[in-house]
């Protein structure tokens, strides 16, 4: 059994770099736990050389990515080995290295560069296939942890083609008779690659914190289909990395070392996915977070206080110093091992499929949603309470989208509150206070939020009423103390 160098790789491409990481989500180890028997006690050679890969008692990440994103030949157990690529596909190796040149124009113009950039190794091909529901599944090689990464991932057990076609949302495109393309699964896969990738992106600035512009440039979208369909994917491709970009928004400490997001450009006849960029870019602009749009290679510089946070990609190795050695752990065993809490989706356990926010308002046959939408988000909080209380009256569906947006400007004002001075504190009107106790009141029962809809403070003072229905569900009793002092 041997392990094939990379094309631009052997034995003597060896690199001794400590600071490359790589970064996984919590629940890898247990899965590749399950894999270990069919890989423990075997050693497998490298290339042509005289170095060997042992395989010991437990699988570690870097056997995981040493065999997995290598080739590996004699090896008899393809369906195991099938499952080691999906589960290394969840990983991300990144590290830093000098690009020496990056392409500009046409592609076969190099431009001089020598600039530090960060490089992220981490394939995602591997998704679209998750997010693939067949009726005849023995025409596809189904792996031993197929359903368990589904389920880890998007927190529900994957439908059989069957359940899928008698869903009445519009979570699954037909691609043809015999395939469902699950949206759904999609988002959160996608999802889960953008959050693990500033996770990873994180760790290698830790000790040395950068302002980074991450180029998430469409990686390694699968294009082979008609243009409608392309349009369809890059746009779920697009509400996936929304959905990341919320779940990260929720707590910003995450975000720090990224200051810009590059994403490619989408076709002007693509409205949806414009409109999700939209969104896309009031969530950068609320976390200070430069957005743009570029076609450009993803070597190429952008303002000099930024660093390069760029894809591994195939031919990119010309262009960096250290050929991409340091990436690859049959070349440097100093790789360091990291497990992230911060990647798991905050997804419902129910199978009943739900729709984003997203979806919800960028659905054609939802008009009226889409602009109700649209003038919450923008209409000022004195005037989103009343609006509030009225819509609560409506659909069930309304409501829960007005649930979302309430609760993000609960957070909102609870934050600001969190963040006043003493002097901004003496500033609070005798409405502002009253308001405020009434939301904390609202929300210990039913019955205080109420009695808290008639007392008319908490209309004239929303921002308030916000902040203290946030403050009671954190539990924050110095914030509340602080508040009620103001009454003395």
């Amino acid at each position: 059994m041997t392990i094939q160098f990379r094309a631009n790789e052997n034995e003597h491409t060896l690199a001794n770099d400590a600071n490359v990481s790589i970064v996984a989500p919590f629940y890898v180890p247990r899965l590749l736990k399950k894999l270990s028997p069919h890989f423990i006690n075997k050693t497998f050679k490298i290339g042509n050389s005289q170095r060997t890969w042992q395989i010991k008692a437990q699988m570690t990440l870097l056997d995981l990515v040493a065999l997995a994103r290598n080739s590996v030949n004699d090896f008899s157990n393809l369906e195991a080995l099938a499952a080691l690529n999906e589960l290394a596909a969840l990983c991300a190796i990144a590290g830093k290295d000098t690009a020496t040149h990056y392409r500009k124009g046409s592609l076969a113009t190099r431009t001089a560069l020598n600039q530090e950039v960060y490089i992220l190794d981490m394939p995602t091909y591997e998704f679209f296939q998750h997010a693939m529901i067949r009726e005849n599944t023995s025409q596809f090689l189904w792996t031993l942890l197929d359903n368990e990464i589904y389920e880890n991932v998007v927190g529900e057990k994957k439908p059989t083609f069957a359940q899928a076609k008698k869903e009445k949302t519009n979570r699954f495109i037909e691609f043809d008779k015999t395939i469902l393309f699950d949206t759904k699964a999609y988002h959160a896969f996608i999802a889960q690659s953008f959050m693990l990738a500033i996770r990873a992106l994180h760790t290698a600035t830790e000790e040395n914190p950068q302002a980074l512009n991450l180029k998430f440039l469409n990686n390694n979208i699968p294009v082979a289909f008609s243009d409608e369909m392309n349009d369809a994917i890059l746009l779920h491709y697009g509400m996936g990395i929304l959905k990341g970009l919320k779940q990260f928004d929720e707590n910003p400490h995450n975000l720090s070392c990224i200051k810009r997001l590059e994403l490619a450009p989408c076709k002007e006849t693509n409205t949806e996915l414009k409109r999700v960029y939209e969104l896309i870019q009031f969530l950068c602009k609320k976390n200070n977070i430069e957005f743009a749009c570029t076609q450009e290679d993803v070597l190429a510089p952008t303002a000099p206080q930024f660093k390069t946070a760029a894809f591994y990609r195939e031919g990119i190795e010309e262009n960096l110093q250290g050929r991409g050695h340091k990436f690859n752990p049959i070349c440097n065993i100093q790789i360091q091992e990291h497990l992230e809490q911060y990647v798991q989706l905050k997804e419902s356990k129910s199978h009943k499929p739900r729709l984003t926010l997203a979806q919800l308002a960028f659905n054609n046959r939802w008009p009226l949603a889409t602009t109700a939408i649209k003038l919450l988000l923008l209409l000022p909080l004195k005037l989103s309470w009343p609006l509030f209380a009225g819509i609560a009256l409506g659909t069930f569906v309304g409501t829960k989208i007005i649930e979302k947006i309430r609760d993000s400007f609960k957070r909102q004002q609870y934050d600001i509150y969190c963040h006043k001075a003493e002097a901004d504190l003496n500033k609070l009107n005798k409405t502002q206070v009253t308001s405020f106790e009434i939301g904390y009141n609202a929300a210990m029962s039913g019955k205080q939020q109420l009695w808290g809809l008639c007392q008319w403070q908490a209309y004239k003072a929303p921002k308030a009423y916000y902040a203290g229905y946030e403050t009671k569900l954190q539990n924050n009793q110095t914030l509340k103390n602080n508040i009620k002092a103001k009454t003395i």
